[in-house]
């Protein structure tokens, strides 16, 4: 009996440590930029608001190809998927940053932007924004159809922005997604 008296607090103690640990956050989700999700409404209504930066969902399209031209070569690109061109509008900038774009589908997985599309007008890779002036941003992704509706736009600053902010904008419920076959971007 003497022993069980000994035994009983170390299983219990044992047993509470396995429950805290079971139930402990992992770092990845301790870590992370805060969301902050656009209102769904008018266009007035459905601007997200950041430390950084404010921004606003205006337009998305898709298509199987795009064109467009680097360095006075035309280029083609296709996919196994679609691309999703997505249109954005910031506002509010408070200091110089550079931004990086994520589609969250439907399904709830995340599609960082492709590199397939680099160097073309108004993409993120080349742009950076800074205080005082509106403006306007597009995200190019590749990724199945039916990630699409019913997905959203996540935007936050380029490079370690932990514990920053996160906006999540919604495309307008109304707004349907116009599909080409091969879309030209130009300047």
């Amino acid at each position: 009996m003497s022993r069980l008296r000994y035994i009983i607090p170390v299983l219990l103690g044992a047993c509470i440590l396995a429950a805290m640990m079971m139930t402990t956050p992992d770092f990845n989700s301790v870590f992370r930029p805060f969301r902050t999700e656009a209102r769904d409404g008018s266009p007035d209504e459905t601007l997200a608001q950041g430390r950084l930066f404010s921004a606003r969902f205006t337009d998305w399209k898709t298509a199987d190809k795009l064109a467009f031209e680097r360095y006075g070569k035309a280029i083609t690109r296709d996919t196994q998927g679609v691309f999703l061109v997505v249109d954005f509008e910031l506002l509010n900038v408070r200091e110089s940053v550079r931004l990086t774009a994520t589609w969250l589908g439907r399904s709830g997985r995340e599609y960082v932007q492709t590199t397939r599309a680099e160097g073309t007008p108004l993409t993120l890779d080349v742009r950076q924004f800074h205080p005082g002036i509106a403006n306007k941003g597009r995200a190019y992704f590749e990724l199945p159809p039916d990630e699409i509706q019913g997905g959203r736009l996540l935007v936050a600053r380029r490079g370690p922005n932990t514990l920053d902010s996160e906006l999540v904008l919604k495309p307008t419920s109304n707004a349907p997604v116009s599909h080409q076959e091969v879309l030209r971007i130009g300047k």
